[in-house]
């Protein structure tokens, strides 16, 4: 009876440790992973990021700070709208729609009247380059072949999310590169890039809903 009590506890021992070990903390590789195959499969949402961008004196140009705050709607693969509410070109809307046209976007200024712009404006760029999977390709990038490490977990704008961190960049402008990624559904919560210690970007997500209902009237301004 006593051999088949100590046989009793060593299973029951053997299945707690087992359970820890499949509740165990994801590495920084699993995290990262999680998050590339994630931005492949977003098909629809929307969501307000803030952006924050420091560019440091250069011959005639003074060091300046550029920030704002930027609601956005997405449906896969070429519908796309982003609105500026508050900073560096406050009152700003582009839309794009390539079903509708696929050479133009639909811009507008505060109270000035929308009119279409070239898709191929260089002032386009950065619009073409704001959706979750843009960030998280150009990131993929950027931190390939540096080794990566975990920096435990945090919350950003409410949600809970995993921090990695990357350090050793090459990039000329950054050298350290940090992500919070979503526990529950691998998106990209924030990410900051520095140098020497100092913030040189970054970008939080928040407000979002993913897989949101959207139609032809969120697409127009």
């Amino acid at each position: 009876m006593k051999k088949l009590s100590a046989v009793l506890l060593l299973a029951a021992v053997s299945a707690v440790f087992a359970a820890s070990a499949s509740f165990a903390d994801p590495t920084a590789s699993e995290v990262f992973d999680a998050l590339v195959k994630r931005a492949d499969t977003l098909k629809q949402y929307k969501l307000t990021f803030d952006y924050l961008k420091t560019h440091p004196e250069s011959g005639k140009s003074k060091a300046r700070t550029e920030s704002r705050k930027c609601m956005y709607w997405y449906i896969a693969p070429d519908v796309m709208r982003l609105d500026v509410v508050d900073g560096d070109d406050k009152g700003s809307k582009v839309v794009y729609n390539g079903k509708v046209k696929k050479s133009h976007v639909r811009a507008k200024q505060g109270i000035i009247p929308a009119i279409w712009v070239g898709k191929d404006d260089p002032r386009l760029a950065g619009f073409f380059k704001s959706d979750w999977k843009s960030d998280v390709m150009e990131i993929k990038d950027e931190v390939g072949g540096v080794a990566s490490k975990m920096a435990g977990a945090e919350k950003v704008a409410g949600r809970d999310a995993w921090k990695i961190e990357f350090s050793g960049l090459k990039n000329p402008e950054f050298d350290k590169m940090t992500l919070w990624v979503d526990k529950k559904e691998s998106v990209l919560l924030q990410y900051e890039r520095r140098k020497g210690g100092a913030i040189f970007e970054k970008k939080t997500w928040s407000e979002i809903e993913i897989d949101a209902k959207l139609g032809p009237a969120d697409f127009k301004i």
